[in-house]
C-alpha cells in the first residue's frame, strides 16, 4: 500500500482541456504522412479532455470516429487511451466506412502523435518530449495502464457520417448466439455482423430475449426513424432498481422497463450524426462490479465463442439459481471489434500497441476479431465474486490459444477470488503475461521503466502487476480449475 503522505493526483480535466484541428486530408498541415503521400484528417487534444467533447468538436469540423465507449461525459480522452478503450465495430461485409481516418479497433489505435512526461537522463529531470507512431517506443505508451502520463495527443479521425441505430428485444438469445452448425436462416448475432458490422447485446438475467441494438451508416434518415440531435438518447434506462430486487425479478422487470421506455421516448429507431448514438449511456450512482475480457479468435469463429459464453452463462445463472442464489442483478453484454492493426493508420513504419486488450498476435496473425464479455451487477451482492470467478475460468479453460485466446479489459473488474476481483496472485503474475506475450509483455515494462525508472507515475497495485515475467508455468488461472468449473455442466 502506498503511503498516502507521498501520493501526488494530478487532474488534468481542470486547466489541460484544449482541442484543435491538426491536418486535414490532403492539405499541408504537420499531419503525419501517408503510405500514399497524402494525409490523414487529426484532431489535436490534451488529454483531460472528454470524449464528449472531441465528438461535439469532431463534429464541428464535420470528423468522427467510427466507434468509441458509450459513455462521454465521465470519461476523459486521456483515460480512454490508457486503457484501450472501445466501442462495438467492425467492418461489414460491405462496409461504407474505409480509408484513412477510420479504424475498427480501440480508439488508441487513433493514436499518431503525442506528448509525455518523461525521465529525461540529460538534465537528470522529468520533462515533456514528443513520440510519433513510428517510434518503436511509441508501442508501450499506446496503451499503458497508468504507467505514463500523456499530456497531449494527435489522433486520426474521418469525415463524419450519420448513424441509425435500431432496437430489438424479440429475437430469442438462443437463436441470436445459436450454435454455427444449427444457425442457418436463423437471426444470428453474425448475420447482423456481416450486414451492418456494429452489434452490441445486453441480455438481462431469466429473459428469452436480450437487447440488441445494430448501427448502420446512413446518409439520408430512413422513412421511419426518429431523427436526434443530442447524445444519450436512452435517459430512461440509466437508473438501476434496487439492489435487493432478486435477479429472478429483476430482469423481466428491466426489460419491461425498457421496452417502455423505448415506445415512450420514440427510440425504438434513431438516426443523426454519429456521436448521438454512438454516446448512448450517461451517468448512474448505483455502485456497479463489472468484469470484463475479450476473446480474440478468427471472424469466422465469432458465432461459436458468443454461443459457447452464452450457454455457460445461462447454465451457471440456473446452478445457482436452483440453490436460491441470485448474483448477477443486472445484465451480460456482448460486442465484437476488430483488433489494433496499425496498418490501419496507413502511417509509413507506424507500429501496434505492446499491451493493448486487442493487440494482435503475432504467432496468431489468424485471429482478427475481439468478442468482448462484460457481466455486470451490484458491488456488494452476495456471491457475485464466486460467480464472477467461475465465469472467468470457464473463459481461459475454455479460450486457451488453439482457437481463441482470452485477455483481461483493463478498465473492468479481473483476476478473480471468490472474494474479490484482482485476488488471484496466480493471475495476475502468470495468466496476464502469457495471454499478452511474454516477449510483448516484457518489453512494454521494460520501455515504460526506461522513460520512468524511478517508477513516480505508478502505484502499489501497478507495481505488483506489471514486472518482468520470467516463469514457465501453464497457462491457467490457477490451479485446479478445471475442477471448479467441470461441476457447472459445461462441456466443450
Amino acid at each position: 500500500m502506498d503511503d498516502p503522505s507521498k501520493i501526488l493526483l494530478i487532474d488534468l480535466t481542470r486547466h489541460m482541456t484544449k482541442l484543435r484541428i491538426g491536418s486535414r486530408a490532403g492539405g499541408t498541415g504537420t499531419g503525419q504522412r501517408l503510405n500514399n503521400g497524402g494525409r490523414l484528417n487529426t484532431v489535436v487534444a490534451e488529454t483531460g479532455a472528454t470524449m464528449d467533447a472531441l465528438f461535439r468538436f469532431s463534429e464541428e469540423n464535420n470528423l468522427g470516429l467510427v466507434m468509441a465507449p458509450i459513455i462521454g461525459q465521465d470519461a476523459t480522452i486521456g483515460g480512454v487511451l490508457a486503457i484501450g478503450g472501445h466501442g462495438a465495430g467492425i467492418p461489414a461485409l460491405n462496409e461504407k466506412l474505409q480509408g484513412p481516418g477510420y479504424t475498427f479497433g480501440s480508439v488508441s489505435n487513433t493514436i499518431l502523435e503525442f506528448k509525455a512526461i518523461v525521465w529525461n537522463n540529460r538534465t537528470n529531470r522529468y520533462l515533456v518530449q514528443t513520440f510519433t507512431r513510428s517510434n518503436p517506443d511509441t508501442a508501450a505508451f499506446i496503451v499503458h495502464v497508468g504507467r505514463a502520463i500523456i499530456t497531449e495527443v494527435t489522433l486520426m479521425v474521418g469525415p463524419n457520417y450519420n448513424y441509425r441505430c435500431v432496437s430489438y428485444t424479440n429475437i430469442p438469445g438462443r437463436e441470436l448466439f445459436a450454435h454455427p452448425a444449427n444457425s442457418r436462416g436463423l437471426r444470428t448475432f453474425t448475420s447482423f455482423m456481416d450486414d451492418v458490422g456494429r452489434v452490441d447485446v445486453i441480455w438481462y438475467p431469466f429473459v428469452q430475449s436480450p437487447w440488441l441494438k445494430i448501427w448502420s451508416v446512413e446518409e439520408n434518415k430512413p422513412r421511419n426513424s426518429t431523427f436526434i440531435d443530442e447524445p444519450y438518447p436512452y435517459q430512461f434506462d440509466s437508473t438501476f432498481l434496487n439492489p435487493q430486487t432478486p435477479g429472478t425479478v429483476f430482469g423481466p422487470l428491466s426489460l419491461e422497463r425498457l421496452e417502455r421506455g423505448l415506445t415512450q421516448d420514440n427510440r425504438w429507431d434513431i438516426w443523426g450524426r454519429s456521436k448521438n448514438t454512438i454516446l448512448h449511456y450517461n451517468r448512474t450512482t448505483t455502485p456497479l462490479s463489472y468484469s470484463g475480457y475479450v476473446v480474440l479468435t478468427n471472424r469466422a469463429n465469432v458465432q461459436l465463442v458468443l454461443h459457447e459464453i452464452s450457454e455457460f452463462y445461462l447454465k451457471l445463472l440456473d446452478e445457482y439459481g436452483a440453490r436460491g442464489i441470485y448474483p448477477i442483478d443486472n445484465y451480460i453484454k456482448l460486442r465484437v471489434t476488430g483488433l489494433d492493426d496499425p496498418r490501419e493508420t496507413g502511417v509509413n513504419g507506424a507500429v501496434g500497441p505492446l499491451i493493448s486488450p486487442t493487440s494482435p498476435m503475432p504467432s496468431r496473425p489468424d485471429f482478427d476479431s475481439g468478442v468482448w464479455m462484460n457481466t455486470l451487477t451490484t458491488t456488494g451482492r452476495p456471491y457475485s465474486d464466486e460467480f464472477m470467478r467461475k465465469m472467468e475460468d470457464f473463459a481461459y479453460l475454455r479460450f486457451n490459444g488453439n482457437d481463441a485466446i482470452v485477455r483481461p479489459e483493463w478498465s473492468k473488474n479481473w483476476g478473480h477470488s471468490d472474494a474479490a476481483p484482482f485476488g488471484n496472485q496466480y493471475f495476475l503474475k502468470n495468466t496476464i503475461p502469457q495471454v499478452f506475450g511474454v516477449q510483448e509483455w516484457n518489453r512494454a515494462i521494460a520501455i515504460l521503466d526506461k522513460y520512468d525508472p524511478h517508477q513516480v507515475i505508478s502505484n502499489s497495485f501497478l507495481r505488483e502487476l506489471m514486472v518482468p515475467y520470467g516463469g514457465r508455468g501453464p497457462l491457467a488461472i490457477t490451479q485446479g480449475t478445471s475442477i471448479q468449473v467441470a461441476g457447472f455442466g459445461w462441456n466443450k
